[in-house]
């Protein structure tokens, strides 16, 4: 039995004992649950009534910055949250919502003076999901607006968007850092709303080995009206797809993992979502691992629903033991101050396992060679110095013991 068969089975089962408890004590269970508003009212309240860890509970979505979504979900399931966990949730909500007001006028603003100078326009991640897939927008958490422009228009993007809202510090130093990049060196809002602005040339990184990039976004690319301004967005199985890879490629499966469930719980119940046109391109050999293993998550972790049949399509065939340890180890790395993975080393070599990019025809490139070369360059730079390497766990004896007992807790024992 693939590991497809048996996982995708077990979480239509039951609503709250899917195979990842073992790793996830209910606070956790609790907040990946809340990533999917419609599936998870009943679990919610079954996995409240076991006992919650409120001060865990809070800290982790605080970590997470999604206060605002998850505050107004317990509120609609009316949950008996403890006063003092309510009123910190309420509280932090109220002010995400207010700044995320502000981003979005602000995501509006820039889009209008770049359509003015006749610059066309494509609004991809929280951008194009906050504006045109939340009902309630302020339920898309950004810490970054993403804009993707033709390559050779990059340049003048950003000096249109640095004459009005945006500014960047040691300009030249981070131009030279970012000149093989995808995207030109993040700006900074001048209204201090800890935003910035990312103008792409593409959405992965130069040299990625993935059939998939900006061409193809906008081949399938739908034209909408953003205030008074007409942008591109991908169509919406093109941005679960994004979301897929974005997570499961570029970010390794380490970070922002609660917002892509969230995510893919909105797009997967959009009209306009169809799996068989997913499927048309997720199933290509270089993408399928990827978003196999993000939609595993979403649907064990959440409850929301993937058809078998997609599952199956996209199975990297790791086999049901190994894939059982690389899951656990992925919702590991995803969970917001979880014990962590005591080796760089063997994270690597646990996505390796679950991805196998050489089985998915990525040759020898790797995300973290992207990161790394960056790290490199900015250090010549002078932008960065040198740290000690804390790949030497193998070289302690406390780090022996830790790096075991994180294997028995991928093993279950």
């Amino acid at each position: 039995m693939s590991t497809a068969t048996a996982t995708s089975s077990g979480v239509r089962n039951a609503d709250v004992d899917v195979p990842s408890s073992a790793v996830l004590r209910p606070a956790e269970a609790l907040f990946f649950r809340l990533a999917a508003p419609r599936e998870s009212e009943s679990a919610a309240h079954t996995l409240v009534g076991r006992g919650i860890d409120w001060d865990r509970f809070v800290g982790i979505v605080l970590k997470e910055g999604v206060a605002g979504s998850v505050w107004r979900t317990l509120r609609d399931y009316d949950l008996p949250v403890p006063s003092a966990a309510a009123s910190q949730l309420q509280g932090v909500a109220a002010l995400s919502d207010f700044r995320l007001m502000a981003v979005r006028r602000l995501l509006t603003k820039t889009v209008a003076e770049l359509v003015a100078e006749g610059i066309p326009v494509m609004l991809v991640k929280g951008g194009a999901l906050g504006a045109f897939l939340y009902a309630e927008p302020c339920d898309r958490n950004m810490a970054d607006i993403d804009v993707v422009v033709p390559r050779d228009r990059a340049h003048e993007a950003a000096q249109v968007a640095r004459a009005r809202d945006w500014t960047i510090d040691m300009a030249e130093l981070k131009a030279a850092l970012y000149e093989e990049h995808h995207h030109l060196p993040p700006m900074s809002d001048r209204l201090g709303l800890d935003i910035r602005l990312e103008i792409h040339s593409d959405v992965l990184p130069v040299g990625h080995p993935l059939s998939y990039g900006v061409a193809a976004l906008r081949s399938r690319a739908v034209t909408r009206r953003l205030g008074a301004s007409d942008v591109l967005v991908p169509s919406v199985e093109d941005m679960l797809v994004y979301s897929c890879i974005h997570l499961a490629w570029s970010h390794e499966m380490r970070i922002g993992g609660w917002r892509t469930f969230r995510d893919i719980s909105e797009l997967v119940a959009h009209l306009d979502f169809g799996w068989d046109r997913f499927l048309s391109i997720a199933s290509d050999p270089t993408l399928s691992s990827a978003c196999y293993w993000t939609l595993l998550l979403a649907e064990r972790l959440c409850g929301i629903p993937v058809p078998p049949a997609v599952l199956r399509a996209l199975d990297p065939g790791v086999g049901e033991w190994v894939g059982e340890v690389v899951f656990r180890h992925f919702v590991l790395q995803l969970v917001p101050m979880a014990q962590r993975n005591p080796s760089e080393g063997l994270a690597r070599l646990l996505w390796t396992a679950g991805m196998r990019p050489k089985r998915s025809g990525h040759g020898a490139a790797r995300p973290w060679q992207f990161g790394e070369r960056k790290i490199e360059k900015s250090r010549e730079l002078g932008l960065d110095t040198p740290r000690s390497s804390s790949e030497r766990w193998w070289a302690h004896r406390l780090g022996i013991s830790d790096a075991a007992g994180y294997l028995r807790r991928l093993a279950g024992r």
